[in-house]
Parts: structure tokens; sequence; C-alpha cells
């Protein structure tokens, strides 16, 4: 006889964070999205700007998460007991911000960290899916995509030479992309940007993928860079793309430029 299946309240993941705030990257970049950045990563890049993910966080159910998704919208804390900060007003006497009726956000990105070290993060896309929402993942090319909701955005970072990572790519999720999916290469050097061309010209990654998105790790002064990382000026980047013709989308990391890039929960 099989197992039941457990409930959300039953079910928990690590989570390191729930905020609402600009979608900063992919073709989503500029919308209203809420993010949820679970804790914990296997990786070590040498860019990684969430190291505080890996470690920081705490248990919470699965049907705590959702209430929170809605809830960060509204600008209230579920778990502490008080009514939302924003008092819905009714249609007819509502100005401009306030004619949409209750907040909310369809938007939802799950992240980390490496959120699908979790598996209890298969169910809560479910969920999230189930309820109407737009779910995208952000997570690397070493974990196997193939297991996430077919209804789920898969964002998929392959990991270049330069973030000392590469050869943790598993590289049968090529095969499991599909043109809902987006690939994502970060770039910190030439050497770097002649890798990704060696993967699009081979994988047709173009081809398979609703958008191949290439940014550049934020150039630094020599004696001032991470784990041998000095990064790649943005402008070079855009210069050599322009050259080659290539099909990808330049993209930045948008709510670095609205807000300090050092600033968590945006």
């Amino acid at each position: 006889m099989s197992k039941a299946v457990k409930s959300l309240d039953e079910q928990t993941l690590l989570i390191n964070e729930i905020f609402y705030s600009v979608q900063g990257e992919s073709t989503y970049a500029g919308l209203p999205c809420v993010f949820v950045r679970l804790r914990g990563c296997h990786l070590r890049c040498a860019y990684c700007d969430t190291e505080y993910a890996f470690h920081e966080g705490e248990k919470q159910s699965l049907a705590q998460i959702i209430d929170s998704v809605d809830a960060v919208v509204a600008g209230y804390d579920p778990d502490d007991g008080t009514e939302a900060l924003v008092q819905y007003i009714p249609t007819e006497l509502a100005g401009p911000s306030q004619a949409f009726g209750p907040p909310t956000c369809d938007l939802v990105e799950i992240t980390g960290g490496e959120p699908l070290l979790q598996r209890n993060v298969h169910p809560l896309m479910t969920a999230l899916c189930d309820a109407g929402k737009t779910v995208l993942v952000e997570t690397s090319g070493a974990c196997d995509i193939s297991v996430c909701d077919p209804r789920v955005i898969r964002i998929m970072d392959l990991k270049t030479p330069g973030s000392g990572e590469a050869h943790r790519n598993d590289w049968n999720n090529i095969e499991h992309l599909n043109q809902r999916d987006e690939v994502k290469f970060v770039l910190t050097s030439r050497g770097d940007y002649d890798w990704m061309v060696k993967q699009l010209e081979e994988h047709r990654l173009h081809e398979r993928v609703n958008a191949v998105l290439v940014s550049a790790v934020h150039k630094v002064e020599p004696g001032k860079e991470i784990a041998g990382c000095l990064g790649l000026s943005i402008t070079q980047l855009a210069e050599w793309l322009l050259q080659d013709r290539l099909p990808v989308r330049l993209q930045t990391q948008l709510h670095k430029l609205i807000w300090d890039p050092t600033a968590r929960g945006v």
C-alpha cells in the first residue's frame, strides 16, 4: 500500500527569505515579483552574491510559505498575528492606485541558493501553479530539471569556467529544455565568452528555449577581486555580442541598479 501524500502543513522547506520586489533578470525583468529564496547551495561560484543563503534561514511549512507569497505583497507578516497594513477601499471610492482591488502578484520566482536541492520544492511549485501563479525557478545547470512541474518556467544557469564550477554542469539537462525555459550565462572574461559561443553552436540553445540570457560579472579593480574573479565590462560584452551577432539577450541585474547592490530583500 502506498504512503499517504503529506499535506502542505506537514511538508517543510528551509527558507532564507520571502520578499516582494521588481524582477531584475530574465525576460520577465521589470515586472513585480514575489521571491522565495531557499537556504543552501552545493556550489561555490567565484562571483556569488547570495552567500548569506548558504546557511541562514529557518524551516517553514509549505502552507506558511504559500500564505506568505500573497501576504508580502499586502505588506504584512501572516505569522505575527496582525492585520494587513493595506486597507482595501471600495473600487468606486478608490484612486488610481487602488482601483484594481486587493494587492496580489501572479509572478513568483523560486530561487536560492540552489532551490532544487530540497525535494519539497516540487510540491510547493505545483501548489503555486495550481493557484494560478506564473512560477519561475532560478537553478544552476548542476541539478536535474526534468523533475519540475511542466508548468514551471526553468531559468537554468550554465556555469562557465570562470565560475569555478563548470565541471558540475549536468549536460543531460539540455535535452529537457523547452520553448518556455530560459538559459543564462554569467561571464567573467573573454574566455567565458568564447566558451559560451561554443555551447551555443554545439547545443543550438537558442533554438531550444525562449531566450538565452547573457550577463557580465560586475568588473572590479585589481586587488579587489573575489577568488581571482575581476569581472567583465558590460560595455565590452555588448560590443562582442554586436560584432558576432549572437542570438542572445544581454541583461543586467536591474534590482542592483535600483537599490544598493548589497541590499537584501530587493
